[in-house]
């Protein structure tokens, strides 16, 4: 059995949580989350405290970043609500040569984003970050060549939860987004991107909405896409792939640009009514 680290802000934490039953099941046991190491305790949100956490899901908890490093085939760096940790938390193990995935939220900007995937290159360890919409089977139903346009809606905390929309219109749109308009209001947004030769995609951002994408096709059909299904277990699966093969299933290129459009999009939701360029 090959063993994971898990590095995290504070351990009590859903993804921390749900990964490790799926990681043996997709791998059939031949990985495994065996330690962890969490930078503050989960109760200065309200939570378990890193013990607790670590005692319930049966793995060791480590007080030194180096020694669970050393002790693990592959690392997971989680803080998935808190991006901005990220490449702090990341620094040790993107300098270790081994797998590394950070999860979703990859950066808060494109220069973190870029830091960190040159910090990796430079010590020779894979990395790469996803959203785990990607993997919705939902997805698949048409292609990217039968799309005339797109409108897309989703739920959750705008700086949290806009990933989970960007990532899969990528799928769809690829990365040439020139620039983004804001309007409605805090907790019912509203998006309008425009990708070179024209393209558009409008974006609504609220709450309560369920993850989909209508797509209008170019012989006038819309075809709506609900990500209904369960797209977990399927991104871990390649997660595992990734941490077998040390071959990232997501481009650097491809997370830079999305960090850099999620940075256009939160600017422009403070600036409503202005368009705000997406840097490249």
């Amino acid at each position: 059995m090959k063993r994971i680290g898990y590095i995290d802000y504070y351990l009590d934490e859903w993804h921390a949580l749900n990964y490790p039953q799926w990681i043996r099941e997709e791998s059939d046991g031949a990985w495994a989350v065996t330690a962890a190491w969490a930078d503050i305790e989960g109760t200065t949100f309200g939570r378990r405290t890193n013990r607790e956490t670590a005692d319930a899901l049966g793995i060791e908890l480590v007080s030194d970043l180096d020694r669970l490093i050393a002790a693990s085939d592959a690392l997971i760096v989680l803080s998935p609500d808190d991006p901005a940790e990220h490449e702090r938390l990341a620094t040790a193990a993107l300098r270790s040569g081994k797998p590394v995935y950070v999860d979703k939220t990859f950066a808060p900007d494109r220069a973190t984003a870029i830091r960190m995937f040159e910090l990796a290159a430079e010590h020779g360890t894979p990395m790469y970050s996803t959203s785990a919409l990607r993997y919705s089977s939902a997805w698949e139903s048409i292609e990217a060549a039968e799309i005339a346009g797109l409108t897309s809606r989703g739920g959750g905390l705008l700086e949290n939860y806009i990933i989970h929309q960007l990532e899969p219109i990528s799928l769809f749109v690829g990365h040439d987004a020139k620039r983004v308009l804001a309007s409605g209001s805090p907790g019912c947004e509203f998006f309008l991107v425009e990708y070179s030769g024209g393209r558009s995609v409008s974006i609504t951002q609220q709450p309560a909405l369920g993850f989909a994408i209508t797509a209008l096709l170019r012989d006038g059909q819309a075809v709506e896409m609900q990500a209904n299904d369960a797209y977990f277990p399927p991104m871990i699966a390649a997660m595992i792939r990734f941490f077998d093969s040390g071959e990232p299933p997501v481009p650097a290129t491809d997370t830079i640009a999305l960090m850099s459009l999620r940075e256009a999009v939160l600017r422009a939701a403070r600036d409503r009514g202005s368009w705000v360029n997406v840097e490249s």
